[in-house]
Order: structure tokens, then C-alpha cells, then sequence
């Protein structure tokens, strides 16, 4: 058995949200999950006999199951998934309903185990199951009340007591149950992992970034670039290539994944040009589905701040300025248009925030890119004194 392997146990009552969170901690960390349900369906072909094929027969085929083999039919399945499986680091058993289930897999996996119990006040139970429907497989009973009545279902209520997690699924959506236990798992990677590097100016801007981007992105699984097309970033290509949007290390390294995150403010001309002269396809780039669109208007606003205060006039600053005051449009002004709004980006829209967990369970490298240089700040305007001119 590796000593890296994690098993954890999902208790909890009809309707708490276990399977749910199983499901998510298996598709987003990497996990094999175990289902008991499917295990009583096993064990009832490998006996010849009938699967059940409704809850309280399911009960009925559980609770006899578990005082045959007191508990150990469920870490027996565990066992013989990681014996068959070495590679496994993550087993979620979906789920354990007695103490003696939860024993079992403590005596199979010693520390390995962590217990998570979800659980909500009865009421809103009750309304989950009324609203559910029929299980695929499996036929629901009449209420809720009576879906409870078998002894390993009642003892599952009381397994909060014993769980080393405990989370109230009435208080959290889907994505806060995922990310608590998560984090209290210690699934994501630790901070001692040190998988993300900034490249950022440190005087007025042209100190090299791009080159430097260029230079250093094979060693990189995954190349960001944040702001906007305010700053051009060349790259010593053979003829030598403009990024202003696209990360620098673009062509550099042809199989790191491209990410233009939430904060960026996108000229769709510039990039859809610069797309197509560096033959992006759309599975390597990801635009976040929040990337603001800069606007004519934007443009035309900046054009006053290229002699006041040295602004590049590209609309940037602009446009993450409305983002702000036209979130709520009045007065007839337009909406907001982000980048899920363009229909030429559909393609890459994807949120960053998955991809960018995905890369750091995975221990992806990822460099990020700045524009702009830390030194660069508005020139001081001189404004009137009051009663002077």
C-alpha cells in the first residue's frame, strides 16, 4: 500500500449531499470512487439473485450484507481496488452508513482514513428527497420519513458524532461542501510548492519582459498574460513577432496551455489577429469568460491622456473603468460587453480558475506575464488653489 494513499469515508443522512461530493472529489482530485450501491448490485449477480431495484430493498441488502461481514464487505471493496490498482492515491467510498463500515476501513488503512459527515436540519432533508425523484436504478419510497426508517439509515444520522469532517450542506452550495473538505483533506498542493512565477517590470516598462517570457517558457506547462493591448511585448523570432495580448512564450513552447485570465481588457481586432498569425487552435487557449471588451468609446476617452499623463490611448484603462460605473447601466448607456458576450470567442471561453486548479493538482508550472512596468505612475497634475488661478 502506498504511504501517500488517502481514503475517505462520506457519511451522512438521505439526501446531505454525499454522493455529490464524492463525485466532485473524484473528478477533481484525481480519486476512484467507491459506490456501496453499486457494491450490493455486485454482490447480489455474484449470488445469482436479483438486484434490487428499490431503496428499501437496498436497505434491506445493505443492513443484511453488514451483519453477515460486520461492516467489512465495504474496506474488502477498498482493498481490492487498490491492490488492483497501485497508481491509486485517493479512494472515496460513497458511503459508509454504520460505525462498524467506518471501523472496517480504519483496521484495513490504519491513518489513511478521514471520515466526512454532510448532514442539514431534517426539514430541509425532507424537501430534497420530495423534490429528487427516482434514482436511476432505484425507485424511490413514499417520504422522507419513511426512507429513514431502516436501522443502518438511522445510524447514519448519528455518525456525525464519530466523523473527522463535519459540514452543514444547508449552509453551503455544492462548490463551498467541495472546497472545505477539500481543504480540509490537504488535497490541494501545499504552499511549500512553489508553481508559479511572475515576470513583472521593476522600473518604467521595456525592460525586456517579453524576451524574457520568450526565453524561459519551456519550462512551463502553462504561459498567463494579464492587462491589456496597451503593451507590446517583442519576441526574438526569427522576424521578429509583437505579442500584445497572447503570452510572449506563445510560440516559444507549442504545447503549454495559454490562459488570458479574468482581469484582462481584450481589443477583439488585435486579438483575433494575433491569434490567427500565431495558429492558435482553440483547445490550447484559454479567455476567461469575465476579459472585459475594450470599446471605440474606451479608445476615444483615453485619447485625451496620451499627452496628459503619457497614457498608450489602446482604451484599456477605460474599459476597466466602466466595467466598474456601467455595471448597472442608466441613463441609456450600454452594457458591459465581456468576453462570454462575443460570439467569435466562444471557442476559448472557459473559466480560468478550473484550469488553474486542475495545473496546481497536477503540480503544472505556470509563469505569469505582466505588462507594465512598477514604476510607472500618472504625472501629477497642478490643479487650481482656490481663489488663486
Amino acid at each position: 500500500m502506498s504511504s501517500s494513499l488517502r481514503v475517505v469515508a462520506v457519511s451522512g443522512p438521505i439526501g446531505a449531499g454525499k454522493s455529490t461530493l464524492a463525485q466532485r472529489l473524484a473528478g477533481r482530485y484525481g480519486g476512484r470512487r467507491i459506490s456501496t450501491r453499486e457494491l450490493i448490485v455486485a454482490h447480489a449477480e455474484a449470488a445469482g439473485e436479483a438486484p434490487p431495484d428499490d431503496r428499501r430493498a437496498f436497505q434491506e441488502y445493505g443492513e443484511a450484507l453488514d451483519q453477515q461481514h460486520r461492516g467489512h464487505w465495504v474496506s474488502e471493496a477498498a482493498a481490492l481496488l487498490v491492490a488492483q490498482q497501485e497508481e491509486v492515491q485517493l479512494v472515496i467510498v460513497d458511503a459508509v452508513r454504520t460505525k462498524d463500515q467506518v471501523e472496517a476501513l480504519r483496521d484495513a488503512f490504519s491513518v489513511a482514513v478521514t471520515h466526512v459527515h454532510v448532514h442539514a436540519p431534517d426539514e430541509v432533508l425532507s424537501d430534497r428527497y420530495r423534490r429528487r425523484g427516482s434514482t436511476p436504478g432505484m425507485s424511490e419510497l413514499g417520504s422522507y420519513r419513511e426512507a429513514i426508517q431502516s436501522a443502518p439509515e438511522l445510524e447514519a444520522h448519528n455518525l456525525l458524532a464519530d466523523a473527522d469532517i463535519a459540514i452543514d450542506t444547508q449552509r453551503c452550495n455544492e462548490d463551498d461542501v467541495e472546497t472545505r473538505a477539500a481543504a480540509a483533506l490537504r488535497l490541494p498542493p501545499t504552499r511549500s510548492q512553489r508553481l508559479v512565477d511572475v515576470i513583472v517590470g521593476g522600473q518604467y516598462g521595456s525592460e525586456g519582459k517579453g524576451n524574457i517570457a520568450f526565453y524561459l517558457a519551456n519550462e512551463y506547462d502553462v504561459l498567463v498574460r494579464v492587462g491589456g493591448p496597451n503593451a507590446g511585448h517583442t519576441v526574438p523570432l526569427p522576424t521578429p513577432f509583437t505579442h500584445r495580448l497572447l503570452p510572449s512564450g506563445t510560440r516559444a513552447n507549442e504545447l503549454a496551455q495559454l490562459v488570458i485570465g479574468p482581469g484582462a481588457t481584450l481589443d477583439l481586432r488585435i486579438l483575433l489577429s494575433e491569434i490567427a498569425e500565431c495558429s492558435v487552435e482553440s483547445h490550447r487557449l484559454l479567455i476567461d469568460p469575465q476579459a472585459m471588451i475594450i470599446r471605440e468609446q474606451d479608445v476615444a476617452a483615453e485619447a485625451v491622456l496620451v499627452s496628459a499623463i503619457g497614457s498608450t490611448g489602446k482604451g484599456g484603462g477605460a474599459a476597466a473603468a466602466r466595467r466598474i460605473t456601467d455595471r448597472h447601466p442608466t441613463n441609456g448607456r450600454p452594457p458591459v460587453e465581456l468576453a462570454r458576450d462575443v460570439p467569435e470567442l466562444r471557442a476559448y471561453i472557459r473559466p480560468a480558475v478550473d484550469m488553474l486548479d486542475d495545473a496546481y493538482r497536477n503540480s503544472r508550472r505556470v509563469l505569469l506575464e505582466g505588462t507594465q512596468g512598477t514604476a510607472l505612475k500618472p504625472v501629477p497634475r497642478r490643479l487650481p488653489v482656490r481663489g488663486k488661478p
